[in-house]
């Protein structure tokens, strides 16, 4: 609680200062829902909402500020109008050191091999909500030194390291200033030898109490393959017990890869076949935030297995595309005699108008059936009328939903 309040005081001293100079730009979007739950042909409830941002942004020759303002209301959540600082960050530059302070802004993550210990570059809390951090940084005769102290967390996070020919020696901890003794503290040691060997790492340290260790490399004997070793004593930050072994092989529109891990002796591979140099990278080809920027047909074979599983996870995903403003997804996801289903697809009938029909069926975590469409009408570059209609199915159970959204951005 302290530690939010210095750093909202500080914020406040920041912003009144700059907003004499700063000229301030707004956007946000006001929008009109009809929803009925009842059926397609129940009683409608209306509820209007909106939001709006006032951005500042201002700098000098030693400092930097960005604050977002959102007033945001929502009859659903409340009934008054909420006014909150959205997001900001300032730096300050002194002699030798740097401070930020931020809140919902990425900084960037700085940290240990196999982020053991890892000053997180936008921290929020169990529920997502963004956290305040502040961080200093400081060069102290080549020795760089990095620290982060987050709102509601007891940990002072802190990250020395300076480079010696081809090798990067550092040290990190976790301070829990509550109570030193349960501290942690990590020393490593990063290297690369030339073109073959891109990076090896050595990390050591006391985590919890107990005495940790972990080394890895990465190989690239060809420009087309990639692959990673590491072994760990415990686990410790992203690296699992035991050993892991890891390939990826690039060429062209085609991508394979294969692990194996010793924790739960956990087996994965993947086939990747990408479609066209203009689709999205191989990572994002099925993302449900990319998938409809692809402009080719794509297709993902996935397959995983553990110990600790009865059956092995198989899955299936396809993007097929035209030039004809037309787009759509398909997954299949098998474990056993059970499976899981989704598509959907995007056309674009006009310029105007674009439909989005989608279905998914789900077996193994629940048995439930949805199917629906959306149809969005774009009255101008800012504005657009969206309706859904959309029934689910369970065993003795059916839902109908339709709604339709009126929304403006500013």
């Amino acid at each position: 609680m302290r530690k939010s309040l210095a750093l909202a005081l500080v914020l406040v001293f920041v912003i009144t200062g700059a907003a004499f100079a700063a000229t301030p730009s707004f956007s946000g979007n006001i929008s009109v829902t009809a929803e009925s739950e009842d059926g397609f042909t129940g009683s409608f409830t209306i509820t209007p909402s909106f939001r709006t941002d006032m951005d500042i942004a201002e700098k000098g020759e030693t400092w930097q500020v960005d604050v977002r303002v959102r007033a945001t209301w929502d009859p659903k959540d409340t009934d008054s109008v909420n006014i909150a600082i959205n997001r900001y960050r300032g730096i300050f530059n002194g002699e030798g050191f740097t401070a930020t302070i931020a809140r919902n802004y990425s900084l960037g993550n700085i940290d240990t091999p196999f982020a053991a210990i890892r000053q997180n570059s936008n921290p929020s809390d169990e529920d997502k909500n963004p956290l305040d951090q502040i961080r200093v940084s400081a060069d102290l005769g080549g020795i760089a030194i990095a620290t982060q102290l987050v709102s509601g967390s007891d940990l002072l996070k802190v990250r020395a390291q300076t480079s010696v020919d081809n090798f990067t020696i550092g040290a990190g901890a976790e301070l829990n200033l509550k109570d030193l003794e349960k501290s942690n503290y990590a020393g490593y040691v990063t290297t690369s030898f030339g073109d073959l060997i891109s990076s090896a790492q050595v990390l050591f340290g006391s985590f919890n109490d107990t005495f940790k260790t972990a080394v890895g490399a990465t190989i690239k004997p060809t420009e087309q393959l990639s692959v990673d070793v590491r072994y760990a004593t415990e686990k410790v930050g992203n690296a699992t017990k035991g050993y892991y072994v890891g390939g990826t092989f690039t060429e062209g529109l085609l991508q394979a890869k294969a692990s194996i891990a010793e924790e739960d002796t956990t087996i994965s591979s993947s086939f990747v076949y990408r479609g066209s140099e203009n689709n999205v990278a191989f990572g994002d080809l099925f993302s449900d935030d990319y998938w409809a920027d692809n402009v080719a047909p794509a297709f993902g074979v996935f397959y995983t297995s553990k110990e600790s599983a009865a059956d092995p996870t198989i899955e299936l995903k396809g993007v097929f595309a035209t030039a004809d403003n037309f787009v759509a997804r398909a997954s299949i996801k098998l474990e056993g005699s059970k499976n899981d289903i989704s598509a959907e697809a995007k056309l674009g009938l006009t310029e105007k108008v674009t439909l989005r029909p989608y279905f998914s069926k789900e077996m193994i975590k629940k048995d439930q059936t949805t199917y629906g469409l959306d149809v969005e009408y774009a009255i101008s570059d800012n504005s657009s009328i969206t309706v859904t209609a959309e029934r689910s199915e369970e065993p003795n159970k059916e839902e109908d939903l339709l709604k339709v959204v009126y929304s403006i951005d500013f």
